[in-house]
């Protein structure tokens, strides 16, 4: 009777423990890790390649066609604005100039003329004339053609060649005269009267022909548009050219600026004027260099990274603010600030959670765990910055959470 009484009491001693235990462990306060939200200057950025381009730069095309017999500078070369570049041949064209001039006075001679009429002997005369200037013509292109040949498997000098092909300009110009002479004469023969004004006519004619002229062989001399470096040549003498072809590029030495590609859900963050670095390569070191955002093209466009991916990227135009050593088309690295903030209060993503229609956060207050709803001024990928400070003394709940943290649970850092 007794030892069933010892063991009855025994029982009732563990189950008190036990429940006295749990109490006491249930008023215990729950362990948690903190952290206190100091100011720090933050930024948000992002890295983008970026190339040295000249400011000022214009590319320059020809303004007419043919063989470059004159060729004054090359690339690298400085020049000042009106500076001779190169010549293009422009011997055809002084030779259709001195044809005019020769239409232009047989016209003059021929209105000093008596004959108010020509006669249908004279126009058979020039008739003929004109048929043997087209035979002339024929004879001379045949000779032409078999001496191109010859020219090409090298069987004959460049000089003999050319010999040949002024031959067959001269003979081409002359047949124009004569041609222009039965012109005139069959029209004289209409006229009567009328004689001074067709004459007079036709002498504007020529003129305007003339003037059209020499304006072209003026544009067979390429000059300077600005003072610059000439770039991108690869011309040389004796090179044939077509109108309109690019001759060369010309740009401002000195003035640079950095055009780099940025995401286009990047650059949605970016503004004309705002800050971004330019990281270059000087004898070993990084330096670092102030720029400033001068342009954002409003469309984007498809650029193939290192990689091999398609990417949809705009064009930002980054204008260096301190002086520094650049070279025409090297790279650099481009920071881009899309936030920054000086003594901001920065909090990690993975302690925030919604919050009574917003987001809050786990603090202790008064060593109790509280919900404190926080005020954004700024959201990332990864980070929170307060638009709101807090007392940096308010120790922040990170996680791991305990499992049974609730509002008003007594907690103590760890």
């Amino acid at each position: 009777m007794k030892k069933k009484t010892m063991v009855s009491l025994l029982l009732v001693v563990v189950v008190f423990g036990i429940v006295g235990f749990m109490i006491y462990k249930s008023n215990q306060p729950l362990v948690v890790k903190t952290v206190q939200l100091e100011k720090i200057n933050y930024e948000e950025y992002h890295y983008e390649e970026g190339s040295v381009e000249p400011k000022k730069r214009m590319k320059v095309f020809s303004n007419g066609s043919g063989k470059i017999i004159d060729l004054f500078i090359e690339a690298g070369s400085a020049v000042k604005k009106g500076d001779a570049i190169l010549s293009i041949d422009d011997d055809d064209l002084k030779y259709q100039l001195d044809i005019l001039y020769a239409q232009k006075n047989s016209l003059a001679g021929e209105q000093k003329s008596e004959e108010q009429i020509v006669k249908n002997s004279e126009l058979k005369l020039q008739e003929e004339a004109i048929e043997l200037a087209k035979y002339e013509v024929d004879s001379v292109k045949k000779d032409l053609e078999r001496k191109r040949k010859l020219f090409e498997s090298g069987a004959i000098s460049k000089t003999d060649f050319e010999q040949i092909e002024d031959q067959y300009k001269q003979a081409v110009g002359k047949l124009n005269i004569e041609n222009f002479k039965f012109t005139t004469l069959k029209d004289r023969s209409k006229i009567g009267s009328g004689k001074n004004l067709y004459y007079a006519g036709q002498v504007e004619k020529i003129d305007l022909q003339i003037k059209q002229l020499e304006e072209k062989i003026d544009k067979m001399k390429v000059i300077a548009p600005i003072d610059g470096t000439i770039s991108n040549l690869s011309l040389d003498k004796g090179d044939y050219i077509s109108e309109n072809q690019m001759l060369f590029e010309i740009f401002h030495a000195g003035l640079y600026e950095v055009e780099s590609y940025v995401l286009a859900k990047e650059v949605k963050k970016l503004k004309i004027g705002m800050t971004a670095y330019l990281e270059v390569e000087n004898q070993s070191k990084i330096e670092t260099i102030k720029g400033k955002i001068t342009f954002i093209a409003p469309n984007a466009i498809e650029v193939t990274s290192p990689l091999g991916l398609v990417e949809k990227k705009v064009k930002v135009l980054v204008e260096p603010q301190e002086d520094v050593k650049l070279i025409q088309g090297e790279e650099v690295d481009v920071k881009f600030i899309t936030y920054s903030k000086d003594k901001a209060q920065v909090v990690s993503k993975d302690y925030i959670f919604p919050w009574m229609e917003g987001e809050g956060m786990w603090i202790i207050d008064d060593g109790k765990a509280k919900v404190l709803k926080i005020d954004k001024e700024f959201d990332s990928s990864s980070n929170v910055v307060l638009g709101k400070d807090i007392d940096e003394q308010t120790k922040v709940i990170i996680t791991p959470y305990p499992e049974k943290i609730e509002e008003g649970a007594k907690v103590i850092s760890k």
